[in-house]
């Protein structure tokens, strides 16, 4: 469940901006086989069986509700749009929803071998540069990364590295989230290992049975590499912060390793894989759930809460003038510390 949930859960944000491309018109008979189908899967795989059993219900209902006759000549966005709403009505999970296919997941993709899709799949992070969008030492020795996605760790590693390289001696560090939709745990973890110590236990995911079925923690990072324990972090979040992003805010937050500016986030907690119901149709169904060991729960349908909450676009500016003052005050104990010695 994990790793392909993960990688099709990553893709997620990036897929659902396609939603809209096509005004292609769907008939009743062709809405009503799927809502029987969509119910089927549902019920089978979603995490919690009861509201599984609720949403299945509905949507063998929903071809003779009150959207009947919007049933007829429908286009693909308006049945996404009465589907998700119903979806989310019931469940709360802003993860379940439907979605147009993905490219690596139409006819002719599928007939590609493995490789050929993986490689299409690296070719687009990279064209994103794994999600590192911005890395800069802002005046006063201050150290910025915008982060906008959390690309895959084998993909990613040597350059999430590299960037920590750059910022390692800064005095204090932003990491801007405000823009990033999720991504893979594994690279959460990763970053975090950056910024914690080894070995810290951030998340257990469970399946929808409740079985545990995988912990993600910290990985070793030799010391010269890690960014100083000792100076500040700082996350900023938007309502647009979700999914693994979360995670990164939650896990900082709770282990109160940063500070976090900004605005509550999304609410997205559940990993999910993405099945295809047609050729241009798919949903993306939750089958896990991650649990906190010092919270005993998770972020879903709450967010996180900043420690400074201000207008996303106010953030970096409010994080900014706290690192700053942060920053010269342990200058001034450490110069005033040094003057006492010398006397």
């Amino acid at each position: 469940m994990h790793n392909n949930g993960m990688i099709e859960l990553f893709l997620l944000h990036v897929i659902i901006l396609k939603m809209g491309e096509e005004a292609m018109e769907l008939q009743f008979e062709q809405v009503s086989d799927l809502c029987t189908r969509l119910a089927e899967r549902i019920q089978t795989i979603y995490i919690f069986p009861e509201v599984a059993d609720q949403l299945a219900s509905r949507l063998i209902q929903l071809p003779e509700s009150e959207h009947k006759d919007s049933f007829s000549n429908i286009t693909r966005e308006a049945l996404f749009l009465i589907i998700n709403q119903e979806l989310l009505a019931i469940s709360e999970d802003k993860h379940l929803r439907l979605i147009s296919t993905p490219d690596f997941m139409k006819k002719e993709a599928s007939e590609e071998d493995e490789a050929a899709q993986e490689a299409r799949e690296l070719a687009e992070a990279m064209h994103h540069n794994y999600g590192l969008y911005r890395i800069e030492r802002l005046e006063d020795n201050i150290g910025y990364l915008d982060l906008r996605r959390f690309a895959s760790a084998p993909h990613a590693s040597e350059s999430i590295a590299a960037a920590f390289t750059l910022l390692q001696h800064t005095d204090a560090l932003i990491i801007d989230v405000r823009n990033n939709g999720g991504g893979y745990p594994d690279t959460v973890a990763f970053i975090c290992s950056y910024l914690l110590d080894y070995p810290t236990h951030l998340e257990t995911f469970y399946t929808r049975s409740d079985v545990e079925t995988i912990q993600t923690w910290t990985v070793p990072i030799h010391p010269s590499r890690k960014y100083p324990l000792e100076n500040p972090v700082y996350v900023l979040t938007s309502g647009k912060t979700f999914s693994a992003a979360e995670q990164f805010t939650y896990d900082l937050k709770n282990l109160k390793r940063a500070t976090i500016v900004g605005e509550q986030t999304k609410g997205g907690a559940h990993p999910g894989s993405i099945h295809r119901m047609t050729d241009d149709i798919c949903i993306v169904i939750p089958n896990g759930r991650p649990v906190s060991p010092i919270t005993n729960t998770n972020w879903e349908k709450v967010g996180v809460t900043p420690d400074m909450v201000v207008s996303s676009e106010d953030a970096l500016d409010v994080a900014y003038q706290e690192a700053l003052r942060v920053v010269r005050s342990k200058r001034d104990t450490k110069q005033q510390s040094e003057q006492l010695l010398e006397a």
